[in-house]
Order: C-alpha cells, then structure tokens, then sequence
C-alpha cells in the first residue's frame, strides 16, 4: 500500500518543481522529499510503533506538510489538530 508521502517520492523523481510558494520560503519536490525522510526517520528510532497516533499541532504550511507526510511514511498515524482552536 502507498501513502501520500509515497507519492510525493515519486513525483520528485519525474519532475523536481517547486512546490508551496509561501511568501518568501518556497519548497522543491526533492527538498521535501529529503526533510520528509528525515523526520520519518527519527520517527522509527523513537519509541513509537507503526500503528501509532501522532498529533500534528502547526499552522498551514510547509512544517506542517512535512510533519503529516512523515508521520504517514513513518506507517503511523497523523491526528491533524487546528492550534488556533479555542474551547468555549
């Protein structure tokens, strides 16, 4: 089965475009690629096991990106969270 971040791997090798223009910082398919591999990585070494819920607290944008693509590829599973939610 592939994941999202699976699939971003894969269109990095057939066109390495750049993605997310976000005001002055942009991001390349290969750039993303290589950060997304890295905390993947550190994500397998820590305790947690494929399965695993991780909560992804970040606003919009290419941390974010990041953080939810490795989670997935890490084979654990991301728990999107709005941190600008307030309770009443």
């Amino acid at each position: 089965m592939q994941t999202l971040a699976d699939l971003f791997i894969h269109i990095d090798k057939q066109q390495p475009a750049i993605i997310l223009p976000e005001g002055p910082t942009e991001i390349a398919y290969g750039s993303l690629s290589d950060q997304v591999d890295r905390l993947a990585a550190r994500l397998r070494q820590s305790a947690l096991v494929p399965g695993q819920v991780v909560a992804i607290v970040l606003p919009n944008g290419i941390e974010y990106l990041v953080s939810f693509l490795a989670v997935t590829r890490a084979r654990l599973i991301a728990a999107p969270m709005n941190p600008t939610y307030k309770a009443d």
